[in-house]
């Protein structure tokens, strides 16, 4: 603050300091003073004797100067240098040299300003013409008398008094600051401003490089604009000094033009590098607008005012620079005040440069501010302290994005290690839990196959409800657990969606019965028959729904739509939208905001009535997000929802073909069901026909199948359509409720199907109906549970004995007989003894001494010593993370079970490795 205090006095200063103008009074002496060089072995400043005159017309010439010389208003100047400011008048200046030596004295004249267009040289010599050099920057460096970048004229100096007249024709400022010294003097002067400009120059150089390295390696915007900027500045003083000229020959006009338009471009390019410098963008829009605009008028008006005047351009360019600089420190000022450390260095670079160049502006136009003359060691000191300042700037900025990113790689360590303790922790929460809670559930299982009253079968399942209730919450808290540590991971894999929407559907059959609800999916005809995607996700979002439709559903049907449109021409990009429709109590409208919201439902009563977490709409929609899509829902109070969501999934295969060249004839009572039968045989390349139960009118074409959906249809008139199909030998798929107990007769092809049919279902009943060794037999019978259970010597590593004794029950009662070890070094030691004595391995995962993986990798390390064939070992665990899965996998296990093990998963798992086992 106390900066911004003094430099605000400053300003007060710098503004009410009145230039000292020229002396306009004429001088009584209309001959200039001789200046004695005989002695001087200096460079001697001639400003104090000269005498200028202004030739509005540019008319007068030496000869008329000459020869009325006393009616002209010559005036003396009372500053150090002639500094009219930019004026288009023609003027003269008048001096005069006196050498008091008997020899004459060889110097130079110079002019150490380099932006001055035409000089013409008189020297008067009393006994002939006087002698005439041309100067300026019109002429190319190497056409001058000396070939350097300011003006040089080299003259001999008689005894005597040798006066001279200089003529100034320029567009520029007429600024002259004029010296004579000898040879020696001259070039001691000239090396020392070599050394000036190059200390100028090498300053900007060593920043440019310096940064430009940055650059590559931070590649940031800010470092980009700042080299810019540099390069800008670096171009503008060259023209201004005059080097540029050296190697590029352009005529004066061009020169001029060249000079002011950077100066329009140092305003557009200065303001674009504090825009990222200071982070308005970030931190101040609104301020961010008002560079922006900044920059679209400097730009304009570079664009436009040539058109109309080029004078008018060139003064307008230093009043371009000198707004644009206050706006810029107005901006690191507020930056600064705002609290952000960046604002104080841009404030102070700013601050330098404003100074230099008021005081160069006011120069340029005639006023020389606080004494100080007009030349471009201002500039060039202002922009050397700005571009100094404004690099430490950025690398003190360097360390704050270190100290930033080095607070950010510790929060993110930080997360990890919460994340990983999280994790750690609900893997142990999870053990713990599902542990008893497998020995719960496994003795209830057990205790309902046991001889029953139905107070007691009512009691045990009322117990078991319970505890699946339980462990569905304890799933939903986990899954969601782990989507809020993000380390749920997709995969991408090719999947039918026919068996995804079948295996889904199905787990739902049992809730279908109870409620006497109708269950239909129906997948778009046009939808390939593989998709790409993570087909686990999927089923669970899409069980989700249907989870929620059956629980809100008390009568009706619950339908699922599949369907979908290609997003290219190759079709192997589909966006593709699952739809769960059901007819149960609806959503008002105002509690649909918050329906996907952890731990929401539609209202408070919902979960005494219907219960649930409300975490499986939130897991859903996490599950959809991350897959790409979108989740949402329709529905109103008493009149059902749709809910329904899309993802973008890949396609491994064109869709189905469609030749339609069999005809099917659908015969039901159902409006709903009608749509969806219709959908799944166009999908397996039907054309379809309709027909009501109660119609005696013939199709009006042959049929090559007849779907005859019983329900509601009475058992005579079932009777008669069986006949009819029979007599036209036309297969029939009698469809049929679970609990329809009627005794139908029939003769031909018939194949009975229970409700619901699922798209799979269809599939694979069609192909039996087809298969010409079933067309004339009826369907074997299906093998009882006991039968489909295969046979074997199993191994189990448990340390839990109740688990321990779940599983021996299960095993033993299937017909397998079982030996029990307490953790996987005795499961290990029993393998070794005799590897071909189990046909597979039950394991445990969490066991003391050593672990089910490490078993696992020495069982498969031994057979692979030993060149045994590989024995099956199913993980039996209750760890469910996606981590300990594939552990095991990696592990060599062959399957993964988790607690509370469910007897139908266990027993199918065993049928299907033990078969395969031993088919090798």
């Amino acid at each position: 603050m106390r900066f911004c205090h003094v430099f605000m006095l400053c300003w007060l200063v710098l503004g009410f300091a009145t230039g000292t103008l020229a002396n306009t009074e004429p001088s009584h002496n209309q001959q200039a003073v001789g200046v004695d060089i005989s002695e001087s072995r200096e460079r001697l400043s001639l400003g104090p004797n000269l005498l200028i005159l202004e030739d509005p017309q540019g008319s007068l010439t030496l000869q008329q100067l000459l020869r009325s010389h006393s009616l002209y208003p010559w005036r003396a100047i009372t500053g150090e240098h002639v500094n009219e400011g930019k004026d288009h008048s023609v003027w003269w200046v008048q001096f005069a040299l006196t050498n008091n030596r008997q020899t004459p004295i060889e110097g130079v004249i110079e002019i150490d300003y380099a932006l001055l267009d035409n000089l013409t040289l008189y020297q008067i010599q009393p006994d002939g013409p006087p002698l005439v050099q041309q100067g300026g920057d019109h002429l190319p460096q190497n056409e001058r008398a000396v070939a350097v970048r300011n003006h040089w004229f080299p003259v001999s100096l008689p005894p005597g008094t040798s006066r001279f007249y200089l003529r100034v024709d320029t567009t520029s400022t007429v600024f002259l600051p004029i010296y004579f010294a000898d040879w020696a003097t001259s070039s001691a002067q000239l090396e020392s401003s070599m050394l000036a400009a190059g200390l100028f120059y090498g300053i900007l150089l060593g920043l440019f490089a310096y940064n430009l390295f940055l650059q590559i390696s931070l590649r940031e915007a800010t470092y980009a604009w700042y080299l810019t900027h540099i390069l800008n500045i670096m171009l503008f003083m060259a023209c201004f000094d005059g080097l540029l000229w050296k190697w590029v020959t352009i005529s004066i006009p061009i020169q001029t033009l060249c000079i002011y338009t950077l100066m329009f471009l140092h305003c557009a390019v200065s303001t674009q590098f504090s825009r990222h410098y200071l982070h308005t963008r970030e931190q101040f829009p609104r301020l961010d607008r008002v560079l922006r605009c900044k920059i679209v008028i400097v730009l304009a008006a570079m664009a436009i005012i040539p058109l109309f005047s080029i004078d008018l351009y060139n003064n307008m360019a230093s009043l371009f620079v000198l707004v644009s600089s206050m706006i810029l420190l107005g901006t690191g000022i507020y930056v600064w005040r705002k609290g952000f450390r960046y604002g104080s260095y841009y404030t102070l670079a700013w601050g330098f440069l404003l100074c230099a160049l008021i005081v160069s502006t006011a120069g340029s136009l005639g006023f020389e501010l606080l004494g100080a003359s007009y030349g471009t060691h201002w500039v060039k000191f202002g922009m050397c302290a700005e571009m100094i300042i404004l690099s430490l700037g950025l690398a003190d900025r360097i360390n704050a994005l270190k100290e930033a990113r080095y607070k950010a790689d510790e929060a993110a360590r930080q997360a990890r290690l919460e994340t990983l303790a999280q994790s750690r922790f609900l893997a142990r929460m999870s053990h713990e839990i599902r542990t008893p809670m497998n020995g719960v559930l496994g003795m209830l299982q057990l205790l309902q196959d046991t001889r029953l009253d139905n107070q007691q079968r009512f009691y045990i399942d009322t117990i078991s409800k319970s505890g699946h209730t339980l462990l569905t919450v304890i799933n939903d808290i986990l899954d969601f657990a782990r989507l809020e540590s993000g380390r749920v991971k997709l995969e991408t894999i090719a999947f039918d969606p026919e068996e995804l929407v079948s295996e889904t559907a199905s787990l739902f059959t049992a809730q279908t019965l109870e409620k006497h609800l109708g269950l239909y999916c129906t997948i778009s005809p046009d939808l390939p028959e593989h998709l790409i995607g993570d087909p686990t996700r999927l089923k669970q979002v899409l069980m989700n729904l249907l989870s929620n439709a059956f629980k809100f559903t008390a009568k009706g049907h619950v339908s699922v739509f599949v369907t979908g449109v290609p997003r290219n021409q190759a079709r192997d990009s589909w966006d593709i939208r699952f739809e769960v429709r059901d007819t149960g109590i609806g959503i008002a409208r105002d509690a649909q905001t918050s329906l996907f919201d952890s731990f929401t439902q539609a209202d408070s009563s919902t979960t005494r009535r219907y219960g649930g977490t409300g975490l499986g709409l939130a897991i859903s929609q996490e599950l959809v997000r991350l897959m790409g899509g979108s989740i949402s829902l329709d529905s109103d109070a008493e009149k059902g929802t749709c809910m329904y969501f899309s993802v973008p999934l890949g396609s491994s295969s064109s869709a189905l073909p469609s030749a339609q060249s069999k005809r099917a004839l659908v015969i039901t009572r159902q409006t709903e069901a009608r749509q969806h039968y219709q959908s799944q045989l166009e999908r397996l390349g039907f054309s379809v026909q309709h027909s009501d139960a109660s119609s005696t009118e013939a199709p009006t074409q042959p049929a090559d199948l007849v779907m005859l959906d019983t329900q509601d249809i009475p058992t005579d008139r079932l009777q008669q359509l069986l006949h009819q199909c029979a007599q036209e030998a036309i297969p029939v798929l009698l469809l049929r409720n679970a609990d329809d107990s009627r005794q139908l007769v029939w003769q031909g092809q018939v194949v009975e199907q229970s409700l619901p049919l699922l798209p799979s279902q269809l599939r694979k009943t069609l192909i039996r109906l087809n298969n010409s060794a079933e067309q004339h037999t009826p369907p074997a019978a299906q093998p009882s549970k006991e039968q489909r259970r295969g046979r074997g010597h199993l191994l189990v590593a448990e340390d839990n004995q109740v688990n321990q004794l779940v599983v021996k029950t299960l095993l033993e009662k299937a017909g397998y007989s079982v030996e029990i070890t307490e953790n996987g070094q005795e499961a290990l030691s029993s393998y070794r003894d005799d590897p071909d004595h189990y046909d597979l391995i039950l394991m445990d995962c969490e066991m003391p001494e050593m672990d089910g993986f490490e078993a696992t990798r020495r069982i498969r390390a031994h057979e692979q010593r030993e060149h045994l064939p590989r024995t099956p070992i199913v993980a039996l665990t209750a760890h469910v993370l996606d981590t300990h899965r594939l552990e095991g996998m990696a592990a060599g296990m062959d399957d993964y079970l988790s607690k509370p093990v469910d007897s139908e998963q266990l027993y199918a798992s065993l049928q299907r490795l033990i078969r395969s086992r031993a088919t090798h």
